[in-house]
């Protein structure tokens, strides 16, 4: 009976480590993650990324951190518009891009001084990253 409970507890505690190394990640689903940066190279914090999905309308929205990064996971699949925003500056456009399932694309923008009123439409596609996180 012991070496019964013992077994039990080894198989509970092999899944509680090795199982939960995926619950993190979404099948199915893409990601996105970038810098902003001005065009001096400075990185630009608290900058609003939305991408928005052209076929479903699905829209997500983070903000860049101290260190101008972003990241948005979970998205479904497809063609992405993503906008950015950040006071101070021109609103920059990229009307198309895709993310794959499976794969965390990499969008670093970078934004011209202007008024929130004047948009930049850059129509470079964005880098995909060999890591899948699915």
């Amino acid at each position: 009976m012991r070496s019964g409970s013992i077994v039990i507890t080894l198989f509970v505690s092999i899944f509680l480590t090795f199982g939960s190394l995926g619950w993190g990640q979404v099948a199915g689903t893409a990601a996105m993650s970038g810098a902003v940066t001005d065009s001096s190279g400075a990185v630009v914090n608290g900058a609003e990324v939305i991408a928005r999905n052209l076929d479903t309308g699905v829209e997500r929205s983070v903000k860049s951190d101290s260190a101008g990064k972003y990241v948005i996971n979970q998205l479904p699949p497809g063609t992405f518009r993503v906008e950015v925003k950040a006071r101070g500056f021109k609103n920059l456009l990229r009307s198309r891009v895709e993310l794959p399932i499976g794969v965390t694309t990499t969008l670093d923008v970078q934004l011209e001084v202007g008024g929130a009123t004047e948009t930049v439409e850059v129509a470079a596609e964005a880098s995909k990253i060999g890591r899948a996180h699915v």
